[in-house]
């Protein structure tokens, strides 16, 4: 092999090197920005999806101690009269634009369960047991058949004395995902 055949291999070695370096420093960076900008995003929709949630969960707790202040309703769940309570229900909710609304008495016996404003009948005895004889509202995410409600419940309280638990909730569709999509300016959305 010659000199100069020697000098154009360590050139081209030395200039191949460099490259590579080149390439890992430029890969590097490339990665360290990406995961900054994610990141950002993942934070900035947390912050709105965060915000978000609070308004819409104090709103709910708002609408339900509205219902719940109902001297009407009280009376109708202080009576036990099933049929009765779903009349006022339905009266009292028909502008709403509930999903689910229940109505439990004292011992967590379901006296009213509508779905968009009808009575329908699912099995969730099991879901109020846990939240039966509640002192202190609250708010919940709760998967009732395949879809997922944002709920807010309340006691019934006359007096002193609880009558019953008060639940309305909302159901979690596409278009909420899109909305916050939309609000966070992320192609990533977390519920």
């Amino acid at each position: 092999m010659k000199f100069r055949n020697k000098i154009l291999l360590a050139i081209w070695s030395v200039v191949f090197g460099l490259l590579i370096v080149l390439y890992n420093f430029i890969s590097s960076w490339v990665h360290e920005q990406v995961e900054a900008r994610f990141t950002e995003d993942l934070r900035g929709m947390y912050s709105v999806l965060h915000q978000m949630n609070e308004l819409q969960s104090e709103q709910d707790m708002k609408a339900a101690q509205i219902l719940a202040e109902s001297q009407r309703l009280k009376a109708v769940v202080a009576s036990g009269n099933d049929k009765a309570a779903v009349a006022t229900s339905q009266e009292l909710t028909a502008n709403m634009g509930l999903q689910l609304f229940l109505i439990t008495d004292e011992n967590g016996k379901l006296l009213v369960q509508l779905l968009n404003g009808v009575e329908e009948h699912y099995s969730i005895n099991r879901l109020l047991t846990s939240h039966r004889f509640m002192n202190q509202p609250r708010t919940m995410v709760w998967s009732l058949g395949t879809d997922i409600y944002r709920c807010a419940a309340v006691p019934l309280v006359e007096g002193k004395k609880i009558l019953g638990t008060l639940t309305l909730g909302y159901r979690l569709t596409n278009n909420l995902l899109f909305d916050v999509q939309a609000m966070s300016k992320s192609d990533v959305v977390l519920m």
